[in-house]
């Protein structure tokens, strides 16, 4: 009984990542019979597998050379073996660099313009199979971040890197740095004593609790010097309000004439909706 051995040969492509250390045998020894002076000096069976232009995948079977202790063919004339071929099975996966993204969401005043995004790292480099890779495109986005609901002018954060199934990470990070930084804007902090209410059912009535409502905006410094409280104003929509009290999505409306200018994170207010007396 000998092991079979594989030997690789041919010109492997750099776009590809061939797994030649985790392939599959459908048997790793052949048994082999005949006149002891031959077999005596039969160490191995060999398969001799050519990589040159494959790219993908497969699961073949191969003849293989009965050889020596130094890989050397032996004249096996008189040698029987027990199969004739052995069936290997090894991946073949594409390699691609692809750029990692963040998708923003602009608002609290902060736009493409005055919004600079970095990642740490920028790229990776990833393998998997050809249609896999091809639905990923070139690029892959590793969060969603809302601009208005960072306060800061310069905010990092930390976001764990998972890939679609069928996609494995070559370059080994696990997660990615976002930095975010906004030049050029001010933020001030207001009262909006404005608060309408729209939407109330015909057979409910609604009162909104706070008398007022604190509100963080940001924009433009020549805008934001001139915005005052009665440039603002609240929108509660009671269209799927229920009967009790509650917090209700409070939208806040900026005059036209700040046009640069955005509300900080979401606001809310405290209402209770009853039903109507008959």
């Amino acid at each position: 009984e000998i092991s079979v051995e594989v030997k690789w040969t041919g010109t492997r492509s750099e776009n590809y990542l061939y797994d030649t250390e985790n392939y599959t045998l459908d048997y790793t020894t052949v048994t082999i019979t005949g006149p002891a002076a031959v077999a005596d000096i039969i160490d191995h069976a060999q398969l001799l597998i050519d990589l040159t232009d494959r790219t993908e995948s497969f699961s073949e079977s191969f003849r293989y050379t009965l050889c020596d202790a130094e890989g050397n063919p032996v004249d096996a004339q008189w040698i029987t073996t027990s199969v004739e071929e052995v069936s290997l099975s090894a991946q073949i996966q594409q390699i691609r660099e692809v750029d990692l993204i963040a998708e923003l969401v602009y608002g609290g005043g902060a736009t493409a313009e005055n919004t600079k995004v970095t990642l740490n790292p920028e790229t990776i480099r990833v393998s998997g199979g050809a249609a896999v890779l091809d639905e990923l495109g070139d690029s892959y986005s590793v969060c969603s971040i809302n601009l208005a609901d960072i306060e800061k002018s310069s905010h990092e954060q930390k976001f764990p890197l998972s890939l679609p199934e069928g996609v494995t990470n070559q370059t080994g990070v696990s997660e990615v740095t976002v930095t975010i930084r906004f030049s050029g804007l001010k933020t001030k902090e207001l009262m909006v004593e404005r608060i309408e209410m729209i939407n109330v059912p015909e057979n409910m009535t609604a009162e909104i609790i706070n008398t007022n409502l604190a509100v963080r905006v940001r924009g433009p410094e020549a805008e934001i010097s001139r915005l005052t409280e009665k440039d603002i104003s609240a929108v509660v929509d009671f269209s799927e309000a229920e009967a009790g009290t509650a917090t209700y999505k409070a939208v806040i409306q900026i005059s036209k004439e700040f046009p640069s200018v955005g509300a900080m994170k979401t606001s809310s207010v405290s209402a209770t909706v009853l039903p109507k007396e008959d």
